[in-house]
């Protein structure tokens, strides 16, 4: 008999299912100690669903080297640079490809933007449950 990823997956989970998590591991959504709960469960604090299990783990804070994204200020600052010099320019001049060239930088300015300011949410967020956590583990 052959069995597919998804129906391992499901025997796995029920094998773990009325196993305790013995280490210290935290909710991704509140930071809250899990140690005691159910591999497969949901926070009490926040209600947020998680499975422990060593493979297929999710809703679990996994601790990251996060960094601040300065190469995407960098693109940000660079990509409208160029973009706003080349507008300015194609604009004075009524030059449409320059105008067109202008808008793709403006474009990249703007994906790198978008990815700064994913990154920063994800910064602050990472930061705010090691908080929590070290806050639980002061007491």
């Amino acid at each position: 008999m052959v069995f597919t990823n998804d129906e391992l997956d499901r025997l796995v989970d029920e094998d773990f299912k009325n196993r305790v998590i013995q280490q210290s591991t935290y909710c991704a959504e509140c930071g809250y100690n899990l140690r005691g709960l159910p591999f497969l469960y949901s926070c009490p604090e926040c209600g947020n669903s998680y499975n422990a299990r060593p493979r297929g783990r999710f809703g679990i804070f996994e601790p990251q080297q996060a960094e601040f994204p300065i190469h995407d200020i960098l693109g940000v600052a660079i990509f409208a640079g160029i973009a706003a010099f080349i507008l300015w320019d194609g604009v004075a001049e009524k030059s449409t490809p320059y105008c067109l060239a202008g808008i793709g930088f403006a474009m990249a300015g703007l994906f790198f933007l978008a990815r700064t300011w994913r990154r920063m949410g994800s910064l602050a967020r990472a930061r705010k449950i090691a908080m929590c956590i070290a806050e639980q583990e002061d007491e």
